[in-house]
């Protein structure tokens, strides 16, 4: 089987939130859920996707079935239990993090970021967190510099110091706007926000957000994906092949479903108002 034709695992999770019937393939005929099984199942001859596909109405799982290899070399197949690695889906998590912070008065989303980064480059200053995580800051993302799936890519995420280059990188390049005026995805962002988290909760990153925010949102099969073999969860792939996924500051690895079952307010902290879970959603 060719692994040209196989996307990141991350991406085969496809949690589509849809009108549909009955679930899997049994769905009755012109259903969603047995469309969803149609397409899904041929694209799956064709080597096109694998992952877990799941769909849900009102909080209700409609649709839900595991399609392909976890481990391509191995012939492992994936089960609806199968855990993949998040990578930028993580970001809900960063910002969550913030917010929770923020609310503990620890922080503010106005703080500019050279409060967290010592040394600090000149032109970072006018940079606020809430610039960062509305990625609006126009910190230089290194994803784009880099040419994700590449082989440079694969071979500078493999290096143990890739965060610390990363920043170092990033801190002697021009913003590539000024802050608050234009809006570009940056994962350089979001890897300072990861170091501000650390540094205002007195934890390592990966700590917080399984103490904090995963295990109180009842994630307790999620963790973040530090590397290290770990049963049922898949490998990722990319175009050029397979890809060493380091954690960064976007690297939870998860079930579909209890993800899927989970608001942005499930891991704001409290709960506590309908505008807290509108100003996660917001940035």
């Amino acid at each position: 089987m060719d692994l040209r034709r196989f996307l990141m695992a991350v991406t085969a999770v496809a949690s589509v939130f849809v009108a549909a019937g009955a679930s899997a393939r049994a769905a009755p005929p012109n259903t969603v859920a047995a469309r969803m099984s149609e397409y899904l199942s041929a694209r799956e001859a064709l080597g096109q996707f694998n992952g877990v596909a799941l769909a849900m109405k009102d909080g209700k799982v409609v649709f839900q079935h595991a399609y392909g290899f976890a481990d391509v070399e191995q012939g492992v197949r994936n089960r609806l239990d199968t855990r993949f690695s998040a990578a930028s889906i993580t970001k809900q998590f960063t910002a969550a993090a913030v917010l929770q912070l923020r609310d503990a008065g620890k922080l503010a989303l106005s703080d500019p970021i050279c409060r967290f980064v010592d040394p600090c480059p000149e032109a970072w200053r006018p940079v606020t967190l809430k610039h960062l995580l509305n990625h609006t800051g126009g910190v230089p993302d290194y994803e784009e510099a880099l040419g994700l799936g590449s082989a440079e890519y694969a071979a500078f995420i493999g290096r143990p110091d890739n965060i610390d280059r990363i920043l170092k990188e990033a801190a002697a390049k021009p913003l590539d706007f000024a802050p608050g005026t234009k809006w570009r995805y940056s994962n350089t962002g979001y890897i300072l926000l990861a170091g501000v988290i650390a540094k205002t909760s007195g934890e390592t990153y990966e700590h917080y957000v399984e103490e904090h925010l995963l295990k109180p949102a009842g994630m307790t099969s999620s963790s973040i994906d530090d590397g290290l073999v770990v049963p049922g969860a898949a490998t990722g792939y990319a175009a050029r092949g397979e890809l060493p996924m380091k954690t960064l500051a976007a690297g939870v690895r998860f079930e579909a479903l209890p993800l899927a079952r989970r608001s942005p307010g499930d891991f704001s902290g409290d709960h506590r108002s309908e505008e807290h879970t509108s100003e996660l959603q917001s940035h």
